[in-house]
């Protein structure tokens, strides 16, 4: 039984918290296993690697990282590559090395995941065309401007094509590193690290990048935040703009400026994204069918549920639901650990 390789490849102007992120995941797996004496899993080997000959990655807020090796000198099998930094802080030279590279070891890596800017190398190699994939909110006008030709999503936190992950980096790393545990070891495992984390709620890859849960205690006046949480009880039920301004004692007009000025969305995005948030428990936590879930979430029928989860997860309810329901038994050993 061999341990798993995970290689963090740090480029320059990572981002400290995704790199601790990282490593905080796999090393608390590899604690508890220990803890619980389960002698019939593997562990990880974590290795810190740089794009450069030379074993020193600089952050993005000037720390300088000392790592194990260059990648250019890892042989053998990769089980998970994870790409964090900015390909944009490197020389031309060294961006080009680095792409050559990825693109004559793609065979060596079990999966590769690349999280914020980072994703942008995956770019640059063609591993993100004609698939879907995820960028940080923040990045995406700069990306489109790069990469014409290719479609992110700069809603959803992670998503996987293949052996290929990418993420929105920051918090979402965690998030992100949580599903390749329970890929490896079972969601017993990855549920108990994220509680050893302190993981408030542990997220799908399918959750939004920004939280209308968080967007609720943003807003500084009194009677948006009073309407946001009465929105938020009353999803099911007439939710027209006039309807809440009434409440609101505001004309639908200036109800709908004020809003979009304390939330940075109209109401109508606000409680669509409310929706799907909710829908996504339903589906998750009951057997209730797809038309009660909608019911249920206020969509006017089935099909306009069905067209959001297109549009924003790019899967439709039953898709999800299904994606859900998958849970690997611990008591049965991950494929590579048969063998």
């Amino acid at each position: 039984m061999r341990n798993l390789n995970v290689v963090i490849l740090a480029l320059p102007g990572n981002i400290f918290l995704d790199t601790t992120a990282i490593v905080a995941a796999f090393e608390n797996t590899n604690a508890l296993l220990d803890q619980q004496q389960a002698a019939l899993f593997a562990r990880y080997e974590v290795i810190f690697a740089t794009a450069d000959l030379q074993p020193q990655a600089i952050s993005y807020a000037g720390l300088q990282m000392i790592c194990h090796q260059s990648v250019y000198r890892i042989t053998g099998q990769i089980d998970s590559l994870y790409i964090c930094g900015n390909p944009n802080a490197m020389g031309e030279a060294a961006l080009e090395m680095l792409r050559l590279w990825l693109l004559t070891n793609l065979y060596r890596c079990s999966r590769i995941c690349a999280t914020g800017a980072a994703v942008e190398i995956l770019a640059l190699a063609g591993l993100l065309d004609h698939s879907p994939f995820v960028i940080h909110w923040s990045m995406k006008e700069e990306f489109n401007l790069k990469f014409p030709a290719l479609e992110p999503s700069a809603e959803l936190l992670f998503v996987r094509n293949g052996n290929i992950l990418t993420g929105a980096g920051m918090g979402a790393t965690t998030d992100l590193c949580l599903s390749l545990i329970e890929e490896d070891f079972g969601k017993a495992i990855a549920m108990e690290v994220a509680r050893y984390l302190v993981v408030y709620q542990r997220r799908a890859g399918t959750d939004l990048q920004i939280s209308s849960m968080l967007g609720q205690q943003l807003s500084g006046k009194k009677q948006i935040t009073m309407i946001k949480t009465w929105i938020q009880a009353n999803l099911k039920h007439n939710l027209k703009i006039v309807v809440l301004a009434d409440r609101a004692a505001m004309s639908p007009r200036n109800f709908a400026r004020v809003f979009q000025a304390q939330t940075g969305l109209t109401p109508g995005r606000y409680i669509e994204n409310l929706r799907l948030e909710s829908s996504k428990r339903y589906l998750e936590e009951t057997d209730l069918s797809i038309d009660q879930v909608a019911v249920e979430c206020g969509f006017s029928h089935a099909d306009s549920m069905r067209k959001l989860y297109l549009r924003t997860l790019l899967m439709t309810p039953l898709s999800y639901r299904k994606m859900q329901a998958r849970n690997k038994p611990l008591n049965k050993l991950p494929q590579w650990q048969e063998m």
